[in-house]
């Protein structure tokens, strides 16, 4: 992150994100890069997901990670630009009446230095997002009812420009609606599990950020991207590039 702290560089992302939408960009990638939905027997809706929301008509700050890890990708660096994300959620009964969500946080944490969870972690109120890799608020989402009923919804959105993580390092991944209390949003679970436990906080019920989710099971999403070469990588290609046009030119 160049000579940024952690909390100027989410701030610079929130505000590029937010200036420009070709910055967001709007392509999805070709490739799946990581999998929580598909591999894990897709979406368990007899399960009762848990909170994941900004309640900020309430308000109170609610929110649940679920963790991957990259393989590698083609390029010599095994780096990934993620380009683009997909989740199910659900508004339970009980939970309000079921609305279209146009606005999601989407948040991307390191992992916590001594326990397997999200960094972040605070004994009262919402998290400490300073910590966060990526904290992209408000962002446009497609929301789609599925053929499970007028609850359950399916979500997408572009990432904006510059998302860039190595392969082989455990992330965390929160996504959290904007929304106002009524209604209830739950982040779906699937019906398997992988890698770490999701772990939630939720500052209406004081439950502390981030404490592990009463169910093994992992939360649904897929994330797209492509290879993503070094900066300086880039450069050397662009080079080349530029070689060959030149002496195409002679």
């Amino acid at each position: 992150m160049s000579n940024q702290t952690e909390g100027e560089f989410v701030l610079t992302m929130k505000l590029a994100c937010a200036l420009s939408i070709a910055a967001c960009g709007m392509a999805r990638g070709d490739e799946i890069v990581f999998d929580n939905f598909n591999s894990l027997g897709g979406n368990c809706y007899f399960c009762t997901g848990p909170n994941s929301q900004d309640g900020y008509a309430f308000p109170f700050d609610s929110g649940v990670a679920d963790d991957f890890i990259l393989m590698p990708s083609a390029d010599p660096s095994g780096k990934w630009k993620l380009t683009e994300l997909s989740w199910s959620g659900a508004f339970p009964l009980g939970g309000g009446q079921p609305a279209p969500v146009g606005l999601f946080n989407i948040i991307i944490w390191p992992q916590d230095a001594n326990a397997t969870k999200p960094a972040g972690s605070t004994p009262l109120g919402g998290p400490d997002y300073t910590k966060a890799i990526y904290y992209f608020e408000d962002v446009p989402t497609v929301s789609v009812q599925n053929e499970n009923g007028e609850r359950f919804w399916d979500y997408s959105a572009q990432f904006p420009a510059g998302v860039m993580l190595d392969p082989d390092v455990p992330y965390w991944l929160e996504v959290q609606a904007v929304i106002g209390f009524l209604p209830y949003w739950t982040w779906q679970p699937v019906i398997g599990g992988q890698g770490g436990i999701p772990h939630l906080g939720d500052t209406l019920l004081g439950v502390p950020f981030w404490e592990p989710n009463g169910s093994v099971l992992d939360m649904s999403f897929t994330l797209y991207g492509e290879a993503a070469p070094e900066p300086g990588t880039a450069m050397l290609l662009l080079a080349g590039a530029g070689g060959s046009l030149l002496r195409r030119r002679r």
